[in-house]
């Protein structure tokens, strides 16, 4: 269109040019002058649609610049909506993964409440079986040599069996004590034989037996292994002990470890004492039960399977007349600790005397 005015305008400038040439040079006519009237009418005629074209750019760049605006905002709108969709992926991607997560929790949870009810019923059965020990433990009626690691039973009925036998002649110290071992294959065979036994444990997997010959102002004491499968009994060396101190009260704690108390050899008021672990692999032994109350003494180990252990004792009174027995327990686990931890417990402090 700006072409076509711009022709226009030309063509009617050049015409106009023209008649005032000629009529600069010659005068005008009527007919010049009445062209010239028509020129001039054209020329207004092209002002007004000049105008109007100017009018019609001012319309068109302001269209065209709300078409910028707008595509920018288009523009705008694409990246915010790409966000959008990146953000509801992520989203996505985190339900899912949040629905999985809950789906884990879920299944965790249950098992932890199986778990709990399990354990809860172990507990219960612990907690019985702690409570019938002491019981046994503390009636009058039980025998001194009677252990609780005395016998083991085969998954098919079959058991070994240890039975300590003494033979007293009248008036007199005991004459012989001998250790009688039960099996499937034989009964009653003498494993070990001398002055008196003090105590004897069974290993839990029923290879292996240790017993000592303590007594109190009865001299020197000697722990003894027997190992049912090669038939052999052997001494343990026990080096570098406490003078006139003796180990007393043997009782397997697994198929590696014994626990032994150190106690005095002599007085009227040695009744008990400290607790040792023996390693059978290492051949070393050291105090896992250190009591700091002296009055305080340990005087029996019962092991009870992979449960717990229960310490017999006993405390003095202040004029160390007196006693008053107590029990102490301590879980396998526990003492498995302090085993390998290289670490010690004070029962004493754990045990208050009654009144």
């Amino acid at each position: 269109m700006m072409k076509k005015y711009l022709s226009k305008a030309l063509a009617a400038t050049s015409t106009a040019l023209l008649l005032v040439c000629l009529s600069a040079c010659g005068g005008a006519n009527e007919a010049d002058t009445s062209r010239i009237a028509a020129l001039e009418q054209s020329l207004s005629a092209l002002e007004s649609e000049k105008n109007e074209i100017a009018k019609e750019r001012d319309r068109y760049n302001g269209l065209y610049q709300d078409l910028e605006r707008q595509l920018s905002a288009l523009s705008e709108t694409e990246n915010e909506l790409s966000k959008c969709r990146e953000d509801l992926a992520r989203v996505t991607d985190l339900n899912e993964k949040s629905t999985t997560r809950i789906k884990e929790l879920e299944d965790r949870i249950e098992s932890l409440e199986s778990r709990k009810k399990d354990l809860t019923s172990q507990l219960a059965d612990t907690q019985k079986k702690l409570s019938d020990a002491i019981t046994k433990l503390a009636s009058p009626e039980r025998k001194p040599a009677e252990r609780v690691s005395s016998e083991y039973v085969d998954p098919d009925g079959t058991y070994t069996k240890l039975t300590s036998v003494t033979k007293y002649r009248q008036n007199e110290l005991p004459y012989k004590s001998y250790l009688l071992l039960d099996t499937p294959d034989v009964k009653a065979k003498k494993i070990l034989e001398c002055n008196e036994i003090y105590s004897y444990s069974l290993s839990p997997d029923a290879t292996r037996v240790i017993a000592d010959n303590f007594s109190l102002e009865g001299g020197s004491t000697t722990v003894y292994m027997y190992d049912i499968r090669t038939d052999s009994l052997s001494e343990l060396a026990l080096p570098d002990l406490p003078i006139a101190y003796a180990p007393s009260c043997l009782e397997w704690l697994d198929e590696r470890y014994f626990l032994f108390v150190l106690q005095l050899d002599h007085g009227t008021v040695s009744r008990g004492g400290d607790v040792y672990v023996y390693d059978t692999e290492a051949g070393e032994y050291r105090r896992i039960v250190a009591n700091s109350e002296k009055r305080f003494q340990i005087s029996e180990i019962h092991t009870y399977g992979n449960d717990f252990v229960v310490f017999e004792s006993v405390m003095y009174d202040e004029t160390m007349n007196f006693t008053v027995p107590k029990h102490n327990v301590l879980t396998c686990d526990e003492i498995m600790q302090l085993i390998r931890g290289k670490s010690e417990i004070d029962l004493s402090t754990m045990t208050a005397p009654e009144k």
